[in-house]
């Protein structure tokens, strides 16, 4: 199937779940809409957006609530290119990119080879959820979602191949936070 299908698809599978019973986003005032930074003058940092699926970038492309900004994820394990958009705050939800509807799930492929479900370690410092929640309490049904378009995406070799490094960036992550000695919740 086609990228732009599979992603399409996907977009229909979560257009109407969501993490929680009730609007997350009257936890943390919709932190997770709002760029911290200034758009307009495109100064960014790859953590004040979403990454975009591949196949995502010509669904994308035309958002006036959105710029994509083209930006390098490299991990230890190996490096792709890809865009990360950032929003304005104010998009049309049934719009949002992929990332925003799994948020703050992320799909993680262990050193094994097995596919889970892990908090977005990125989204520690504005999400509640991901600071207090485990995956398995979010609501039922949006991980199910989740789980349906994850493995429906992992058919296709090259978002398969974004997903692993997406998880690498989980590994790294918690490893730094590790480091610094961040107590980081990554249960799968």
């Amino acid at each position: 199937m086609e990228q732009i299908a599979l992603i399409l698809k996907a977009y229909r599978w979560l257009d109407q779940i969501t993490p929680l019973q009730t609007d997350c986003g009257t936890l943390c005032d919709k932190a997770c809409c709002l760029s911290t930074e200034d758009v307009a003058t495109e100064n960014f940092t790859q953590n004040s957006g979403m990454y975009l699926f591949p196949g995502e970038v010509s669904i994308q492309s035309a958002a006036a609530y959105v710029s994509l900004h083209p930006v390098n994820i490299a991990t230890t394990h190996g490096a792709y290119r890809s865009v990360l958009a950032v929003c304005n705050g104010s998009c049309p939800r049934h719009l949002r990119p992929l990332a925003c509807r799994i948020f703050p799930l992320t799909p993680y492929v262990d050193p094994d080879g097995e596919w889970l479900l892990r908090m977005d370690l990125r989204g520690r410092s504005l999400c509640p959820l991901v600071r207090q929640m485990q995956p398995d309490e979010l609501e039922p049904d949006f991980i199910a979602a989740v789980w349906t378009v994850i493995n429906l995406l992992a058919t296709d070799p090259e978002i398969r191949y974004f997903m692993t490094l997406l998880s690498r960036i989980q590994d790294e992550t918690a490893a730094l936070f590790t480091r610094f000695g961040i107590q980081s919740s990554t249960q799968g």
